[in-house]
């Protein structure tokens, strides 16, 4: 268990770090390229170290642990990279380990960690809201919350909404996989105390709509029920969720 004073001192070394190289990190893909960003690094001496490095290597720049610091390291980088390192290491704040029986398929830890908990806060609203039969998921990308309920929900169904087409088709390729290792892991968990339903892979649908402010009325979910063909219904309880409703995402589901 992390004290309170370790992990207000570990909070402010982590304010430091994020204040003094702000500019490396507040800044959008499209202000690099329209504002010449390049520059800031060359006058820091790191662009040319850079651009020496193999493709193996810059892979390994967002992780300060792995990232190797050699004697031809700029100076301010390897301080960088060395300041990361003993900021974030051995930091149990970070360590989740998850259960027995979630499935991890193409998530990284820290879309681990915020699936699963996100998936806690929406089964204890369906446990106390009895009426709800059905969940809208905002923004759902390759569908890893909405098939993540779906799988320990049993009998919920989950529409995920998504803009993109490839994270639509991601999202079925994905439960295709899944199939395939949701028996075996039913089987292996027989009588568990976790909540698992053999038939929940047919629970989730992932559907493609940019949503936009003239999609929301009251007819919102009977959209939603012609797109997914009948797979939501207007007429059933039906909850909101939004893990990752990026833009303007968040107004419009408060609005729905």
């Amino acid at each position: 268990m992390v004290k309170r004073d370790e992990l207000e001192c570990k909070a402010n070394k982590c304010r430091d770090i994020l204040n003094r190289y702000k500019f490396l990190i507040d800044l959008p893909l499209v202000s690099f390229l329209v504002d010449d960003h390049w520059r800031s690094i060359e006058e820091l001496g790191w662009s040319e170290y850079l651009l020496s490095l193999s493709d193996e290597d810059i892979c390994l720049l967002p992780d300060p642990k792995t990232f190797p610091v050699t004697l031809e390291t700029p100076n301010s980088l390897a301080e960088l990279v060395s300041n990361c390192r003993e900021t974030y290491s051995n930091y149990p704040l970070f360590e989740c380990e998850m259960p027995e029986g979630f499935v991890k398929l193409g998530m990284s830890p820290k879309k681990q960690h915020e699936v699963f908990r996100m998936g806690i806060a929406v089964k204890d609203v369906i446990n106390r809201k009895k009426s709800i039969s059905q969940i809208i998921d905002f923004g759902s990308g390759k569908g890893y919350l909405p098939e993540h309920v779906a799988l320990t929900s049993p009998g919920i169904r989950v529409v995920g909404l998504d803009r993109e087409e490839v994270n639509t088709e991601g999202g079925l390729q994905r439960n295709k996989l899944m199939e395939r290792l949701w028996m075996p892991l039913f089987k292996k968990q027989n009588d568990s105390s976790l909540d698992f339903d053999k038939n929940t892979m047919n629970h989730y649908r992932p559907v493609t709509l940019e949503l936009k402010e003239e999609h929301i009325s009251e007819d919102f979910v009977s959209r939603i029920s012609k797109l997914s063909e009948g797979f939501v219904s207007p007429r059933d309880g039906t909850m909101l969720v939004g893990l990752h409703a990026c833009g303007d995402l968040t107004s419009l589901l408060l609005q729905t």
